[in-house]
């Protein structure tokens, strides 16, 4: 089963935020919530996914915020 870039891109966000959450509630998952947020990032970025990135870029500053 092939899903969209709308898709993948909404699972994306979902997770972000989840970890985002996890990030926030547990401190100790904040460098390995980050690591994975950026390697979205990145793949938003290759695939030209505008508004994923603009919201990774806003979890990425709100998980590292925490630290």
């Amino acid at each position: 089963m092939r899903h969209t870039f709308d898709e993948t891109a909404g699972f994306i966000r979902g997770r972000a935020l989840s970890l985002a959450y996890e990030a926030t509630k547990y401190p100790a998952t904040q460098k390995v919530a980050a690591a994975w947020v950026r390697l979205a990032l990145a793949w938003a970025r290759q695939y030209g996914q505008t508004a994923l990135v603009d919201d990774l870029t806003r979890i990425i500053s709100r998980i590292e915020g925490e630290v």
